[in-house]
């Protein structure tokens, strides 16, 4: 590893997040080397989602869900998750253009349907439904289920940094 370096944007964490990430494991290959990045987190009320952009807060969101946690928003918190997924859906960009939202999973759908916590009487027929269904129905919001938090937070960290890049590319060219 060689020198730390700062990420060149902050993320906001909702408050309501209650193990957020920390980032830690992110870093960026400069020189042939993995240097870690320093990522600073603030913590601010969201209105969608759980993850953001410093001063993108209504174009860029990323709603996390561990795997009990979506088994038990699906199966008890319903509705609420609905009208999340309805605010993520109607967001818009910087430039007018539809937001970026994300459901990110610390799950792979086959563990996530072939291993449904034990206290749960739901059905993953039921669980595959309901996700499809709302993929269907909020279409602008992207699903990903990824092997666990580290690699959630990896991919977390790209969708941030290239809707960062993207900003400051169209911002140099103005």
């Amino acid at each position: 590893m060689g020198k730390i370096t700062p990420a060149p944007f902050s993320i906001v964490v909702d408050t309501r997040e209650q193990t957020p990430w920390d980032f830690e494991c992110i870093t960026k290959r400069v020189r042939g080397k993995d240097v870690p990045l320093v990522i600073e987190t603030r913590r601010s009320k969201l209105d969608q989602g759980d993850y953001s952009i410093l001063g993108h807060e209504d174009a860029i969101t990323i709603e996390r869900k561990s795997k009990a946690d979506l088994w038990s928003t699906i199966s008890q918190g319903r509705k609420r998750f609905k009208r999340e997924l309805q605010r993520m859906q109607e967001m818009e960009s910087w430039s007018g253009q539809p937001g970026i939202a994300f459901v990110i999973v610390e799950s792979e759908l086959s563990d996530l349907l072939g291993n449904p916590p034990p206290q749960t009487s739901y059905n993953p027929k039921s669980l595959l439904g309901s996700m499809l269904s709302w993929m269907r129905e909020f279409n602008r919001v992207h699903w990903l289920y990824l092997p666990g938090k580290v690699a959630a937070q990896k991919v977390a960290y790209r969708i941030f940094d290239q809707y960062h890049s993207k900003l400051v590319k169209v911002t140099d060219v103005s």
